[in-house]
């Protein structure tokens, strides 16, 4: 119990007591250096005459940098007496001496204090000023009046007549791309269709209109997505005028359909971070948003200025649709205006280039506005030149922050801890660590909590250290005392967010409900805080007081009434007591303030049901699944409503176990110890999107084999499913329920005779792009008899439904029930298939497939996942940096295939293959950035690092969705996202290449077997404007290094000894295996894996001498390497004759190819083969005294595209040359084709096996 009140408290001091990360002369020397002390005093000694605005603020920064935080006095007051001190401001607006960083660390005296200072002065410059109102609102709304919130608001420029329009699908930040109808239509009677967000329209968010800041939060119940705003702007005249905005994420803007501005990276900015200056024309305009967010609350402020930032007074704004100009880019003419405080310390560090003090202000000033590529190329060289300092790591950590790079992020984090021990933040790291803190001893914890004490002027950080030493050694008057001395301290500074953090420590370590109770009652009654509020009703509600707990969220309604979530807190509380008519008008305001929400859709059938208006409750109950079409438990009530029975019931075999009795003991023949006497599946497609399958397996065993196969039994099923029945049926008709786990059955007591029933229900939900569209495959014929085979499909009626059947035919039935078109494709007493063969092709190429598809053709997978991809493919300087290693002097002079070949090899000899779950989606690659930083990436990620620099390059390349030729030649057929890998596709020459990059050891062009004739689908690198049709090939007969095993054997045969030296040369994909083996470092090691690798074809009895003279050529398609091999097989004799077989490291044939009579199945040779050509040239070296007496006739074959040929040539009497050549082809031998093939490689194996004789 001790350690769980020890994380309590550890939970919520990590919550507060985080500092904002943000935190030449001699003195910035020693302070990048991490000498911060002697940096002070060094910046102390100095003899100024008259103090300047650098002096003031370096002296308050260095502070900071050694943990005092506190405002020196009189600081604000001073700085404000300076000229452009507003500038400073802004750039360090988040420091500790100025605002803090409120949005994390709340509002207390002190930073309130400098607000309301700083704003009580107006500045020259718009954009600071309009910061500076929209802070000062913030903070009155902090102290509960919202009267003075408003009214400051009031004053603020931005355009506050919009509509909205959302949610859209953000699908990986792949939806800023996408043209969504609100982009073409500013009106429509009908409304858009959202994929699984139902279908919406445009409406007014009259709330909104109070406040500069317009914010989509009440989208937010779907997620992260794509929301729209328009409103229509009329103009006097044609203005040329400056569009300002601040926005939460990637965005793009229009002003009559031309687009005006776009940024893809998705990070969060304050007014005017962006601007643009355009020409509004005469009449009127519409201007459209369009966000697409992906990791934050949505939201934008726009305002349309001079190019002073102030207002156009002449413009007026309608959130009317009305009929507006249309307009050319020529006449808008867009041009980007850079940042006024950004040109300010530009403007400055031009003046004093080797000042850091300004360096350090643009720095800053970068990050408040989330251009974090743009601090990074200041602080990448100085963190170059001081590859220690705490001060710039802690920069560039947030800089990271901001690029969402947690692999940097977090090694960066760690080397600082490591490498400045003593830096306040690495103490607060570490004190972040809860594993680390709960492994320390009593003494070890107090030193760190003093140290951590020490290291900042915040009395806070003593106190929590104090509290949380007195929670380990659980001292509860001392937890007592100092938490009332944090509590006192929190309400003299007036900090709301550290007095709130702290309040449920009462409870739950010392069981004081009511002291909790009472500081919440005292933040409530004079601070607005929504999570107080909230925490504090939940407590009422604990002790029945319901008005009071109903009182407090009332009090949130007036001033939040178009927030959703302050509403939805009082229905759920009205609807906790049953007061359900009172909570209907709250449900229509919440309803008035975003029509489309599917929750409140939810809550306003609940309400209606229980007021027993049952016929509008399903009406609310069916617009809120029309939304939220994944939501099964009300689809279900919804059914229950209507009293509907479950359709699919219709179509599952009744009565299992009648089928059972007539079915079994039919005597059936097979090979495995069990038939099959029902394979079912019944499959129902929700209208909306998702559905559910009932599936039923009757097993009937007949062997030992069956027994063993069955005893154990394992669905491999996931997600939502329901086991309905798993049991053995015995002869007798008695059932004996399986043991279970998941989907996982332990079936005892089974016996010969016995039949398992096995009966789920599986249920699936649709998102993203294929929302509505379902996919399945499904084999009717089996190596086993089975009685019935049967796939029932019940589609929405004029659902479209593409199927087919590969392999064979089978007819099927179509009618309608209901609202639903039924698909039946049944097979009865169907014959096993033969018995399995080696080599034969996947089961999907032989047996009968049911495949099934309602996406309408692949264009729409290649479109999807060009889209899914492209967002990824950031060329940022991380990229540029890689792309400059690897064209020093560039592209000019260099060929495409000198490019291609370029880039891959980097790749090659940079990049490690990995595939971990965490680290890397299913279809998702990783930034190009990430996979170099890192080294490791997948087959997608190499993919697209490859696209992304050959882009850069000039190259045209395209990713290729690929799915190897191991699952079958006809695993897709029809459109689907079943792929397995990822390789690209780059144009060099005006030819097509193809180009493999997860085995580093594969060379330039060349291919492994598992890509020959594997079934691919080109990815556009657009999909937006793009008319080119793609569709499904085969690797067929494409460009690659072919694979050739060529060795050069010199035999020496003295006495009874047999002495190899092995010449090998492997060029292709081949040379990969043994490139593998020689990047192992030792020789003994590589000397076991070289008699491996030959042993199975020079025998076991050798030994492997030596290994020399290796070459490997990664970047050429070749491997050399040499071999002495001695070889202790006993040479034979007939008569005086002494015979020998030549020794075969490779050849291109061997007897298990051919080792049946006849097939039934055809070979598919990519199984068996993996080389194009091979060679073996043999001298043959007898002792003086000996002769050949013995040697073959030359010899060839062919047959199709397959070629032997072995030639001897007598050199002299004890000197014999012999040349061995094999030419393959991968092609498919045809059950037809097998005798005529068996003969060919008998006589090959005869060829190969001949005798030579010597004495």
């Amino acid at each position: 119990m001790k350690k769980y009140y020890f994380f309590i408290v550890l939970s919520a001091l990590i919550f507060c007591n985080t500092f904002s990360q943000e935190s030449y002369q001699k003195y910035w020397n020693e302070v990048l250096s991490n000498n911060r002390e002697t940096a002070i005093e060094l910046f102390r000694k100095q003899k100024i005459k008259q103090k300047n605005i650098e002096h003031l603020i370096t002296e308050q920064i260095l502070r900071a940098e050694n943990g005092r935080f506190a405002t020196l006095n009189g600081f604000i007051d001073k700085l404000m007496a300076f000229n452009d001190y507003e500038y400073y401001v802004y750039a360090l607006w988040n420091k500790e001496f100025l605002f803090n960083d409120y949005l994390k660390s709340g509002f207390n005296i002190n930073n309130i204090s400098a607000i309301e200072k700083v704003s009580s002065k107006e500045v020259e410059n718009q954009t600071i000023q309009e910061a500076l109102l929209y802070l000062n609102s913030v903070v009155y709304r902090y102290q509960n009046n919202w009267e003075e919130y408003y009214q400051i608001q009031s004053k603020l420029s931005g355009i506050r007549e919009w509509q909205f329009c959302g949610v859209f699908e953000n699908l990986n930040n792949s939806g800023l791309d996408i043209v969504y109808p609100p982009e073409q239509k500013a009106s429509s009677t009908e409304d858009f269709d959202a994929n699984s967000n139902g279908s919406v329209n445009w409406y007014i968010p009259k709330e909104l209109k109070k406040e500069a800041y317009q914010f989509f939060t009440n989208h937010a119940e779907y997620g992260y997505g794509v929301n729209y705003a328009q409103t229509f702007i009329t103009s006097p005249n044609d203005q040329r005028v400056v569009l300002r905005l601040g926005n939460s994420g990637n965005f793009k803007v229009w002003l009559n359909d031309i687009i005006v501005y776009e940024n893809a990276k998705d990070v969060i900015t304050d007014i005017d971070a962006y601007n643009v200056e355009i020409t509004i024309p005469k009449g009127v305009n519409r201007l459209l948003i369009k966000n697409a967010e992906g990791n934050s609350a949505s939201y934008f402020i726009a305002r349309i200025t001079d190019k002073s930032g102030y207002p156009i007074q002449t413009l007026k704004y309608s959130d009317t649709v009305t009929d507006y100009n249309t307009a050319s880019k020529e006449v808008i003419n867009p041009i980007k205006v850079n940042h006024s405080v950004e040109e300010f310390f530009l403007n400055k560090i031009k003046e004093n280039p080797n000042n850091f003090f300004y360096q350090y202000c643009l720095i800053q000033c970068y990050i408040r506005n989330s251009k974090y590529e743009k601090a990074k190329e200041y602080l990448t060289p100085i963190l170059k030149q001081y590859p220690k300092s705490s001060m710039i790591r802690k920069l560039m950590i947030i800089t990271y922050e901001l690029e969402q790079d947690r692999t940097s992020l977090q090694e960066l984090m760690k080397n600082l801890e490591l490498d400045d021990e003593e830096y306040y933040l690495s103490l607060i790291y570490k004190f972040r660590d809860r594993s680390k803190l709960s492994r320390m001893d009593i003494e070890s914890l107090e030193k760190f909590l003093d140290k951590l004490s020490n290291a900042t002027d915040y009395k806070m950080m003593s106190q929590s250290a104090n509290i949380i030493l007195a929670v380990r050694k659980s001292d509860k008057s001392k937890i007592k005392k100092e938490l009332d001395n944090l509590v006192a301290t929190a309400k003299k500074d007036k900090w709301i967010k550290i007095l709130n953090a702290y309040t449920g420590l009462y409870t739950a370590i010392l069981g004081d409900n009511e002291k909790e109770i009472e500081l919440l009652e005292y933040i409530v009654e004079n601070y607005s805080d929504y999570s107080s509020k909230t925490k504090l009703a939940r407590l009422y509600n604990k002790q029945n007081k319901e008005e009071k707990a109903l009182s407090i969220l009332k009090s949130l309604y007036e001033p939040l009434s178009g927030d959703n979530y302050a509403v939805e807190d009082i229905i759920q509380q009205l609807h906790k007591y049953e007061k359900y008519k009172e909570s209907l008008p709250f449900i229509e305001k919440a309803l008035d303030n975003y029509p489309y929400s599917y929750k409140m859709q939810k809550y306003k059938g609940d309400a209606l049901l229980q007021l027993k208006r049952k016929e509008e409750a399903l009406i609310a109950y069916q617009e809120s699944l029309s939304h939220n079409s994944n939501n099964s438990s009300l689809r279900k009530k919804i059914k229950d409503l209507k009293n509907e029975k479950d359709i699919i019931e219709t179509y599952v075999t009744k009565d299992a176990y009648n089928y059972i009795d007539t079915h079994r003991n039919k005597d059936l023949s097979n090979n495995y110890g069990f038939n099959i006497l029902l394979d079912e599946v019944v499959t129902l497609l929700y209208p909306e999107s998702g559905g559910k399958s009932n599936n039923t397996f009757i097993y009937e065993i007949t062997s030992e084999a069956g027994i063993e196969r069955f005893k154990e039994y394992d669905l491999g099923l996931s997600g939502g499913y329901t086991i309905i029945k798993s049991e053995i049926v015995k002869p007798d008709g008695s059932v004996i329920p399986a043991e279970k786990s998941g989907s996982k059955f332990v079936f005892n007591g089974l016996s010969k005779g016995d039949v398992i029933h096995i009966n789920y229900e599986a249920r699936y939900s649709g998102y993203g792009r294929f929302y509505n569209d379902f996919i399945d495959y499904y084999q009717f014929d089996s190596y086993h008899p089975c009685v019935e085979t049967k796939y029932t499909l019940l589609a929405p009626k004029g659902r479209s439904v593409q199927h087919k059947v590969t392999n064979g035919e089978l007819s099927y039935t179509k009618e309608s029930k209901d609202n639903f078109d039924v698909y039946t494709w049944n097979l009865k007493n169907n014959k096993p298939l033969h018995q399995s063969e080696y080599y034969m092709p996947n089961d999907v190429d032989i047996a009968r497939y049911l495949h099934i598809s309602t996406i309408s053709n692949w264009n729409d997978i290649a479109f999807w996942y060009s889209d899914l991809v492209r967002s990824q493919m950031i060329f940022n300087p991380e990229v540029q940096k890689a792309y400059d290693s690897i064209f020093p002097k560039g592209t000019k002079s260099l060929s495409q295939e000198d490019i291609a070949k370029a880039i891959y090899n980097y790749i090659m000899n940079t990049m490690s293959y990995s595939y971990v779950s965490f680290r890397q989606s299913g279809f998702i690659p990783q930034k190009p950035s990430k996979t170099i930083r890192t080294k490791l990436g997948d087959c997608k990620d190499f993919s697209t690092l490859f696209v992304t620099l050959a882009e850069k390059a000039g190259l045209k390349s395209n990713l290729l969705l690929i799915l190897t030729s191991d699952y079958g030649q006809k695993a897709l057929v029809l459109p689907s996202q079943n792929f397995n890998h990822c390789i690209v596709k780059v144009i060099i020459d005006g030819k097509e290449q193809f180009l493999e990059l997860t085995d580093k050891h594969l060379p330039f062009k060349s291919l492994p077997t598992s890509l020959y004739n594997a079934t691919g689908l080109e990815i556009p690198f657009m999909s937006t404007n793009n008319n080119k049709k793609y569709d499904l090939f085969k690797l067929k007969d494409v460009t690659k290094t072919k694979s050739v095993f060529n060795n050069k054997i010199k035999v020496n045969i003295i006495d009874k000894n047999q002495q190899y030296n092995i010449e090998s040369s492997i060029q292709g994909a081949a040379s990969s295996y043994y490139k593998g083996i020689f990047i192992e470092p030792s020789y003994k090691t590589l000397k076991k894996n070289i008699y491996e690798a030959f042993s199975s074809s020079l025998g076991s009895n050798i030994k492997i001498d030596t290994v020399y003279q290796t070459k490997t050529r990664i970047k050429n398609s070749d491997i050399d390497f040499t071999i002495d091999v001695t070889s202790k097989e006993k040479i034979n004799k007939i008569g005086n004759t002494k015979i020998i077989q030549l020794p075969k490291p490779t050849m291109a044939y061997s007897s298990d190819i051919i080792n049946v009579d006849d097939r039934k199945y055809p070979i598919e040779y990519i199984q068996y083969e993996t080389i194009d050509h091979y060679i073996n040239e043999y001298d043959i070296h007898l002792g003086k005294s000996n002769k050949f007496t013995e040697i073959p006739e030359n010899q060839s074959y062919t047959y199709k595209n397959h070629s032997f040929k072995i030639n001897y040539k007598l050199v002299s009497s004890n000197h014999l040359k012999v040349n061995i050549e094999s030419k393959t082809n991968l092609k498919n031998i045809t059950t037809e084709e097998y005798q005529e093939y068996k003969t060919y490689v008998t006589s090959v194996l005869e060829a190969q096996e001949t005798f030579i004789g010597y004495q």
